[in-house]
């Protein structure tokens, strides 16, 4: 099997002098900072193509706002990209060019500040105007709670920016419960399959939550290769748990994807994120 891109390579530095966190960012938990990728992990698992690139993505409860981690570490490989995040209070989309402006950022990442936040986070026009005039890509994190409201919201910027390319997170973060079928391929998901220009991102805790509620994550997979189709599927590592190397992870990936086809194995693992982030990989 060959080496995967990672979409969603979540990455946390320890060299506070550089990359400082958040003050008011709550105080990491016992050995999160430690088990969490760092450049260093990163960058051994590219010497040993364990990964053939990634797509570098910060901690935001840690980093905030403040993207030089992702930004710093990215320009120093062309086989990686940056995923930035802009408070879109503070900026009329100035942050989001100056940003979008480096060859080796990708893309604005939008997600729900905190819970409970109400669409601001997604429905800034200045970012998607930022991103439409960079031909950059919007990345958006959907959690369980917000997805049918931020969906409805999504579809109608979509439409506003149909040559935008957007890229949905952990697969639109459907509640998967035991006995759901199709694997949470339900009405909003296929809503947003609708439009060319959207492509879906799942993730080690994607596998997990298909593991744990009907326990056959290369059937998923499948399932949602049927539905849409492999160019618009690609894999993240995301948060990994305490104890569980990379190594595992992208194993996992690899097993997830032994059901399709070896062209659409390669369009999953590599050729939609190859495609999507212009790398180098």
């Amino acid at each position: 099997m060959f080496e995967p891109i990672d979409c969603h390579a979540l990455i946390v530095s320890d060299d506070r002098d550089r990359f400082p966190f958040d003050p008011d960012a709550e105080p990491p938990r016992p050995g999160e900072v430690e088990a969490s990728l760092s450049p260093e992990r990163l960058g051994a698992a590219l010497a040993d193509a364990v990964v053939a690139g990634a797509v570098l993505v910060q901690r935001g409860r840690f980093h905030g706002f403040d993207n030089r981690l992702v930004t710093a570490i990215a320009a120093k490989d062309v086989r990686l990209r940056a995923l930035c995040t802009v408070d879109r209070a503070e900026t009329h989309g100035a942050e989001a060019r100056r940003l979008l402006a480096s060859r080796h950022v990708a893309g604005i990442r939008l997600m729900e500040p905190h819970k409970g936040a109400d669409l601001g986070w997604l429905e800034s026009r200045a970012l998607w105007s930022a991103a439409a005039d960079a031909g950059a890509l919007i990345d958006v994190h959907l959690f369980p709670w917000n997805r049918p409201a931020a969906i409805a919201a999504l579809r109608l910027l979509i439409r506003d920016h149909p040559e935008t390319p957007v890229l949905v997170d952990n697969l639109g973060a459907a509640a998967v419960e035991d006995g759901e079928p199709d694997f949470g391929i339900d009405a909003p998901l296929a809503a947003l399959a609708e439009f060319a220009n959207v492509t879906f991102k799942f993730s080690d805790m994607t596998i997990g939550r298909l593991v744990g509620a009907q326990g056959d994550a290369a059937a998923a997979i499948e399932r949602f290769v049927r539905f849409a189709g492999a160019d618009r599927l690609c894999w993240g590592s995301d948060v990994l748990p305490a104890g569980r190397s990379y190594g595992e992870a992208v194993s996992d990936a690899q097993a997830a994807v032994q059901r399709l086809a070896p062209d659409e194995q390669a369009a999953v693992l590599y050729g939609t994120a190859r495609r999507l982030f212009a790398l180098d990989a």
